[in-house]
């Protein structure tokens, strides 16, 4: 019998798997090295965490997977996803790609940026976690910055609080955003103290 990835929910697992495979073993793992946080918390509600990215996933699985890890991780986090233009590369360098769709994750950035970029800093899943809850409880607005093809260009990451490594390889950018999508969701279960459902 065939596997096929017709359901949204076989979709976002098959990708899960091959992310888990590419982070490591510890990207999507809880471990004992952070806090754990059971039982409601009181959170204060104006605050934002956005998504930026640099394109639009093309239609199949794995755009599919992406809009449905955003979905769930906004249940716990006030989210807001939005993606701009990204550069035609056909006429300019790789650097002058970077520079134009860095000026635009730039100008639609709010609050405090963090960049994902693989040389950044690792966080464990549940280092992750307590830092989101952190945030939320000081009413930080946080946007998530996420490249186009050619990565992100320097003033991104100068301009950053936080430069976010989801994983030592470098990953395709449809990649880094639904893992980074995948951690948002799991972080939300730990501050409640849900376990991590795989289904919806």
């Amino acid at each position: 019998m065939g596997f096929t990835l017709e359901n949204n929910k076989l979709v976002a697992e098959y990708w899960l798997l091959v992310l888990v495979l590419v982070a490591g073993a510890g990207a999507g793992g809880r471990d004992s090295s952070g806090p754990s946080f059971f039982g409601q918390t009181a959170f204060r509600t104006d605050v934002k965490f956005r998504i930026i990215a640099v394109g639009r996933p093309p239609a199949g699985p794995m755009r599919d997977a992406i809009a449905d890890y955003e979905s769930r991780a906004a249940r716990y986090w006030p989210l807001e996803v939005h993606e701009v233009r990204a550069e035609p590369a056909k006429s300019r360098s790789p650097d002058e790609v970077r520079r134009l769709e860095g000026a635009r994750l730039i100008e639609r950035a709010t609050g405090s940026l963090v960049a994902l970029d693989e040389r950044g800093r690792s966080l464990s899943t549940d280092a992750f976690a307590a830092w989101m809850v952190e945030r939320r409880q000081r009413a930080e607005d946080t946007t998530f910055a996420v490249g186009g093809a050619f990565g992100l260009d320097a003033a991104v990451r100068d301009r950053a609080l936080l430069v976010l490594s989801v994983s030592p390889w470098t990953l395709q950018h449809e990649m880094a955003r639904l893992l980074l999508a995948e951690q948002l969701y799991r972080a939300g279960t730990i501050q409640r103290g849900e376990p991590y459902h795989k289904g919806s």
